[in-house]
């Protein structure tokens, strides 16, 4: 194998540093890479599976309400619903930043510049220092499934599937209206 090396390199007439020096250099840059991405992609991954199994209160709260007006349709009965969300909303949060530049006395020159991003912080109900919230987005609604004593009755059906879609603004092929099981609830 050395042998091999050696005969590659002396065709290409270049000293073995040369050669030796950029293979070094990229094998040190796909450690540190390798490893800040194979991070980068576990924290993600863990984040994601959290999402997918914790429901926040805010959209348990919307089922529950949509639940509530729902079964209030005449001929609709009891009712179950289930909301699917794209994302768990936004929260838009003030930031204030500070830009600072450092000059050379003699020529004016711009010399250095540093940007410092913070958050800006007020008083809450509780009286201590919180991020100031500028807006905050709902969930974003997905699909809706609707389960009613009633849906069988197509009148039913169509007043349910209006009303969801009139409250979540989701368009009516992603609302499902199904019949409940016989003494299901």
């Amino acid at each position: 194998m050395k042998q091999l090396w050696q005969d590659w390199l002396a065709k290409r007439k270049k000293p073995i540093q040369t050669v030796l020096f950029p293979l070094l250099l990229v094998g040190v840059m796909l450690l540190l890479f390798g490893k800040s991405f194979a991070t980068e992609e576990t924290e993600q991954s863990t984040a994601s599976e959290g999402k997918q199994t914790v429901q926040s209160d805010q959209e348990k709260q919307m089922e529950v309400r949509l639940e509530a007006i729902l079964s209030q349709i005449e001929g609709a009965g009891n009712v179950r619903v289930m909301i699917t969300f794209q994302n768990s909303g936004e929260k838009l949060l003030a930031t204030e930043e500070k830009t600072q530049m450092s000059y050379l006395s003699a020529s004016e020159q711009k010399q250095e510049e540093s940007t410092e991003t913070s958050v800006v912080l007020a008083e809450g109900v509780t009286g201590k220092e919180e991020p100031l919230l500028l807006r905050e987005d709902a969930p974003a609604v997905e699909g809706v499934v609707i389960v009613a004593e009633g849906a069988a009755d197509s009148t039913v059906q169509a007043a349910l599937t209006e009303a969801a879609q009139a409250l979540l603004d989701v368009p009516i092929h992603k609302i499902a209206v199904l019949q409940m099981e016989k003494g299901g609830s």
